[in-house]
């Protein structure tokens, strides 16, 4: 028997503890290796038990939070661009744009930059796998460490993350901020701009390697075209139902636009590389695509479930009607405590991605709180500030995660030290960390 005082503690306890505590036991579970998407969701329903809800609501309100329109088009979003990615791999397309790519471009650098890169516009699970081979097919001199093998496929394989769309990380994102695209891509975009920058300063410059003769390509330059079109539908789609919302006014919703463009692409590659019925029925009963469905449907149940009120117990010890929105009562404890906001927003991206190692892992356990602490009716150019920032540290701390699965297939592959690979990434890490604090901090100045 709990004692009457304990029980009234623990359901009146801070806020702040409240939501630290739930993140604390999605990552505790997510690292006893239960599915992060039950983590989430079972995350959500404490959240809701903690915040004084009945479970009878609290099933309810789950079930509302991730049976909106907007996550259902979501979840079909999520489904067509891993068949797509897969689609595109098992068909060789990607393989034959690469190699095209590399027999035109004459500098090693570039190459060793330029082949995981184009990689990276495909969200494949563990895709360094993929690009690691030609990589170091690129190094045909045998000049390069497996070190810095490592570190240039690992490092230029993510710099897509941070906004390109086909990522289910990206598109939590700017699902969960509210944003438009534009606004949100626009203070992403640079992030993608200063890894590039950074990648060429730190991993390539260094690198003493020349140019080559071009080689004339043995693949027709049909095949760029159509894998090139393959990958640039879904894009089309998106940015002319974009243009028709803004000129119409006619809402079509943040997903819908992209569908019709997946679809037409998955279409696409079917017609000119088809697969067989085997490859279709694999990838509809594939176990990954849809434990990555429901990564994103637990998402979707924490982040509805940190903006429900908290229900405060009275004199009594027992349930009162008080309803208090969880936000005020979170800035009331971080001014209580002179905790700076800003502070939390840094640390518990950066543990969330260190311990998931996966993008849609820390955006799915962290960036609902961070979110939570923008406030309930933020201006654009404070949301824009919080996402980067946010977003930014997750990142890197999934970059740096030993579990991180691109990090853990090169290493592997290229048989590097992992202490190495850190030193060589570190540099860059600690300058996109900067990077975001700074584009944080112009957003807030320029709003």
């Amino acid at each position: 028997m709990i004692p009457a005082f304990l029980s009234k503690t623990f359901w009146d306890c801070p806020v702040l503890l409240k939501i630290l505590g739930i993140f604390a036991l999605v990552l505790i579970l997510t690292r006893c290796k239960l599915n992060l998407g039950v983590s989430l969701i079972l995350g959500a329903v404490a959240v809701a038990l903690w915040f004084g809800h009945s479970l009878a609501d609290t099933l309810l309100l789950t079930a509302q939070g991730i049976l909106t329109p907007n996550a259902l088009f979501l979840y079909l979003v999520v489904f067509l661009i891993v068949v797509l990615s897969s689609l595109l791999e098992s068909s060789g397309m990607m393989r034959r744009l690469l190699t095209i790519v590399r027999s035109l471009v004459v500098s090693r650098r570039a190459v060793l930059a330029l082949l995981p890169a184009l990689i990276g516009f495909l969200p494949m699970p563990g895709g360094a796998a993929f690009s690691a081979p030609i990589v170091n097919a690129a190094d045909d001199a045998e000049q390069l460490s497996p070190d810095q093998k490592t570190a240039i496929n690992y490092w230029f394989r993510h710099v897509w993350e941070y906004w390109w769309p086909l990522y289910p990380g990206a598109l939590l994102t700017w699902e969960l901020s509210g944003l438009t695209f534009v606004q949100f891509a626009s203070i992403q975009i640079p992030l993608t701009v200063l890894s590039l920058a950074l990648g060429a300063v730190f991993l390539l410059l260094p690198l003493r390697l020349g140019v080559r003769a071009a080689i004339r390509p043995t693949i027709p330059f049909l095949d760029m075209l159509i894998t090139a079109t393959a990958i640039a539908l879904p894009m089309v789609s998106f940015v002319v139902g974009l243009t028709i919302e803004q000129r119409t006014g006619l809402v079509v919703g943040k997903f819908l636009p992209m569908i019709p463009g997946l679809l037409a692409s998955l279409l696409w590659v079917q017609w000119f590389a088809p697969s067989g019925k085997e490859f279709w029925l694999c990838s509809i009963a594939n176990r990954r695509i849809w434990l990555l469905i429901l990564t994103v449907v637990g998402v979707m149940a924490f982040s509805s479930a940190l903006r429900l009120p908290v229900r405060l117990s009275g004199e009594s010890g027992l349930l009162a009607v008080r309803e208090i929105p969880a936000l005020d009562l979170l800035h009331q404890d971080l001014k209580t405590w002179r905790i700076p906001p800003i502070l939390v927003m840094m640390i518990i991206p950066f543990l969330a991605g260190l311990v998931t190692g996966l993008a849609y892992g820390f955006v799915g356990t962290s960036l609902p709180i961070v979110m939570t602490l923008a406030g309930e009716n933020p201006t654009v150019a404070h949301t824009m500030s919080c996402v980067v920032m946010g977003y930014a540290f997750g990142y890197i701390g999934m970059m740096l995660s030993p579990i991180h699965i691109c990090l853990l297939v090169s290493k592997e592959y290229f048989n590097a030290s992992l202490s190495m690979v850190y030193k060589k990434i570190i540099m860059p890490a600690v300058g996109i960390l900067l990077g975001s604090v700074l584009l944080s901090r112009l957003a807030e100045w320029i709003g």
